[in-house]
């Protein structure tokens, strides 16, 4: 039986709209995976012919490989939000591996993956990617999961043989447990290394930049507690996630999801 991961999914843009027209669920991974995969993940929906949903997501920096519709992909860290259009009857299937984790399945600088997608069958220097191709067939959680373990597991026993895949995942939960960590020069303190070898680290084993990681946890955040259903005090929230003033934030805020923070609760409402 799997478990059910409980916790509200960051990243997933109005989830009680994707609620209303599917099911989502995230299952913990066996103890086999344990820091290489951060989650399994599913979406069914089943739409009438005149329904559609428009379905919003601000990507993590984690590489995804996703199954669906008897195919299968490799997803690099998307850099900007993303909007999947739901209709008639579907189902997708993900693994979301944890940041840098990925880099012990394919060890080459993952900011070659970033922004792209690749067909599993396609990849053919990898044992992984054709066993897990097939597997877009089999259906349902319990059954993909009990197949894709035994494929994944020796990635997972070989992760304690690079350092930097440890280090890599240490200073990303620094910034999302750490909102005072609001400068890279503050995370490369943290780290103990030079701001220069911090990127380059960001850079070949997440794929994106550390200032790419921090301001994309603060938007997770300030999607969070716009969700919440509460006012927001915006200041305060700008305050609280380490930007000079409101204006920053603001400014932010509408880059990455395409409207002002006001006009996002509003929309909830």
């Amino acid at each position: 039986m799997l478990s059910v991961k409980e916790d509200q999914p960051r990243g997933v843009v109005d989830r009680s709209g994707l609620a209303r027209v599917a099911e989502h669920r995230r299952y913990l991974p066996p103890d086999e995976l344990t820091g290489l995969v951060e989650h399994f993940w599913s979406v069914q929906w089943r739409l009438s012919s005149s329904e559609h949903h428009e379905q919003m997501v601000l990507p993590h920096p984690s590489v995804h490989l996703v199954l669906e519709s008897g195919t299968g992909r490799l997803v690099g860290v998307k850099t900007r939000r993303f909007v999947r259009r739901l209709s008639g009857i579907g189902a997708v299937f993900g693994i979301k591996f944890y940041p840098g984790a990925f880099h012990a399945l394919l060890p080459v600088s993952q900011s070659r993956l970033t922004n792209h997608e690749f067909m599993l069958d396609r990849i053919p220097v990898c044992e992984w990617s054709q066993p897990l191709a097939n597997l877009a067939r089999t259906g349902e959680a319990e059954c993909m999961v009990a197949n894709i373990t035994p494929l994944l597991a020796p990635y997972a026993r070989q992760l304690e043989q690079d350092a930097n895949i440890t280090l890599a995942r240490k200073l990303v939960d620094a910034i999302r447990q750490h909102p005072e960590i609001g400068q890279v020069n503050s995370l490369a303190r943290f780290a103990g290394v030079g701001a220069r070898t911090l990127q380059r680290l960001f850079r070949d084993y997440v794929g994106v930049s550390p200032k790419w990681v921090i301001k994309r946890y603060r938007m997770h955040e300030a999607l969070a507690r716009a969700e919440l259903g509460e006012s927001v005090d915006w200041g305060q929230l700008a305050q609280d996630l380490g930007y000079h003033d409101q204006a920053h934030f603001i400014r932010d805020f509408y880059e990455c999801i395409g409207t002002t923070p006001a006009r996002f609760r509003h929309s909830l409402s």
